[in-house]
């Protein structure tokens, strides 16, 4: 409860929306590499999250946290989790997909919520303090 109270709720609201946006960005270019340009749908994960990850980067660090930490040490910081992110992300993405058959758009949207669960808090008192 003392989260909603705090500081921090600004911050979380902004987070948010940079998440929502830069995730409906990446799902759309997913979904479009996919289904009109008819890439493997490992392949189009790989570039639609590249894409949404560089304008994910920009926009929590600018203006989510108004972080003044250095581009480069934020940076270094941000592709570490990003590594993990990728390497959780893939591996779900075939297990969900393959083994448990989910469609694909589905496997994203599970895998992401995931994802933005644990991020915040890393990306508060990690990647951009």
């Amino acid at each position: 409860m003392y989260f909603l109270f705090n500081e921090d709720w600004e911050k979380f609201f902004r987070y948010l929306v940079v998440g929502i946006s830069t995730f409906l960005f990446d799902v759309g270019l997913l979904y479009g590499l996919v289904e009109i340009f008819k890439i493997h749908y490992l392949i189009a994960t790989t570039l639609a999250w590249s894409s949404a990850t560089i304008a994910n980067y920009l926009l929590n660090k600018i203006w989510s946290f108004r972080s003044s930490a250095s581009y480069f040490f934020s940076s270094l910081k941000y592709i570490a989790l990003l590594g993990m992110n990728y390497v959780f992300t893939i591996f779900m993405m075939y297990v969900l997909v393959e083994i448990f058959l989910f469609y694909y758009v589905y496997a994203k949207i599970a895998i992401v919520a995931a994802i933005a669960c644990w991020n915040f808090f890393v990306y508060k008192h990690f990647v951009f303090r």
